[in-house]
């Protein structure tokens, strides 16, 4: 069954597939993450699980993973620091569930001033 995941502004939401082709809104939704814009799906600690990465992630621009608890809802965010000005894209390679995935973490390169 599909689910949903956006952000907007501040704001993540989860909305949970019904089944019909329509979704309802999951359980601590929206949470607040910070001007979060990009967002990758994947289990990355090999639980079965879906988890989220979000960046920037808070004031910070780190790097926001929050682990699925398996029902829609996350545990609390664990941030590290992105080591970059404004990280731009987060990717996940598909793989099958069950498995650790690695995720990729792309910022742009800083231009020389001169």
């Amino acid at each position: 069954m599909p689910h949903l995941a956006a952000t907007s502004g501040d704001q993540l939401s989860i909305y949970l597939g019904k089944g019909d082709g329509t979704f309802t809104m999951g359980p601590g939704s929206p949470l607040t993450t910070g001007s979060s814009s990009q967002l990758a799906v994947g289990d990355f600690n090999g639980d079965g699980k879906l988890d989220l990465a979000l960046a920037p992630y808070g004031e910070n621009n780190d790097l926001g993973i929050l682990l699925g608890k398996g029902n829609g809802s996350f545990q609390p965010a664990i941030t590290t620091p992105s080591h970059s000005i404004h990280p731009h894209f987060l990717s996940t390679p598909a793989t099958s569930m069950g498995t650790e995935l690695p995720m990729y973490f792309f910022a742009p390169r800083p231009t020389k001033q001169r």
